[in-house]
């Protein structure tokens, strides 16, 4: 795989592959040569989003632009080595996060962006996805916000839990307070008196009841 060049009448990007030809002895006796135009990259690149104004664009060994969205950067021929998240992927760095503040550029619309990279050894190029900085900030305070929101509502969530289960428990405590004092009443009463269900189950007799007709509850 050769360095990319380029066309001096087209000036599009241009590299060389090839293989070696050999003989059923395994001699070389020549080599196959294919000039490869990257042109068909640059409609690659303009189908690739990042965000809503992102981009992603493509460098050689040397930092020369060879694959952009606008195809006018690369038929003008731009060197990005000054941009100094290129220049860490020609080094040999096989992956640039760009979170260092130094890894930060101005693109050619005067924005300053965020940007990553991701060099690939074999053809000593780099994939360098940029958004502009308000962008990169703003998504990162949306999922802030949302975080935020998502914590406040779980401890919203937490404090009328809270408030139900305190309540139910009052409640109950006063149910079993007015369940303990009825029983209480009927069971000192003079008269007898015998509780049922709809369907005729004995609920409660009070001890009168139980003189009078000669039973007890247990047994009941």
């Amino acid at each position: 795989i050769g360095a990319v060049y380029f066309d001096q009448v087209s000036q599009e990007p241009i590299v060389i592959l090839a293989v070696p030809a050999k003989n059923i002895f395994g001699d070389v006796k020549g080599a196959l040569i294919a000039e490869v135009n990257l042109k068909f990259m640059w409609d690659l690149m303009s189908e690739m989003k990042v965000g809503t104004r992102g981009r992603v664009y493509v460098v050689d060994g040397n930092g020369n632009l060879i694959a952009d969205p606008n195809p006018s950067f690369v038929l003008r021929g731009e060197n990005l080595l000054s941009r100094r998240i290129v220049r860490r992927l020609a080094e040999g760095e096989n992956l640039v996060d760009g979170l260092d503040p130094q890894d930060r550029y101005r693109d050619f619309a005067g924005r300053e962006v965020f940007a990553s990279g991701l060099g690939f050894e074999t053809l000593g190029w780099g994939v360098i996805t940029e958004e502009p900085l308000e962008d990169a900030f703003l998504a990162s305070y949306r999922t802030s916000v949302v975080g935020i929101t998502l914590s406040l509502a779980s401890v919203m969530l937490l404090l009328i839990l809270a408030v139900i289960i305190r309540s139910l428990i009052r409640t109950t405590n006063f149910l079993k307070a007015e369940q303990m004092h009825t029983v209480s009443v009927i069971s000192n009463l003079t008269d007898g008196i015998i509780e049922y269900s709809a369907d005729f189950g004995i609920l409660l007799i009070n001890s009168e009841a139980e003189r009078l007709l000669g039973v007890k509850n247990s047994e009941l």
